[in-house]
């Protein structure tokens, strides 16, 4: 049996804090879960329409980029 984890960013102000933060703790997250022994990490691109522009996940490839590094199996 695998196991994964499924991250939706959806980012809020009031109480998420500081966008920066934010994005840290979804990677803390991801690196934690392959630590933890989970095969995958799905990480959701929102497409959404009415989505104020901070909410949304604007480029997925920059995301994985950005987390891989850290990363051995996932």
């Amino acid at each position: 049996m695998k196991f994964g984890t499924h991250i939706l960013p959806t980012y809020m102000a009031e109480t998420d804090g500081r966008l920066a933060d934010f994005y840290r703790r979804m990677f803390e997250q991801i690196i934690e879960v392959e630590k933890l022994g989970f095969d995958q990490a799905w990480v959701t691109e929102h497409h959404f329409g009415g989505m104020p522009q901070e909410m949304a996940l604007k480029n997925i490839r920059l995301f994985a980029e950005r987390v891989m590094p850290a990363l051995r199996h996932l």
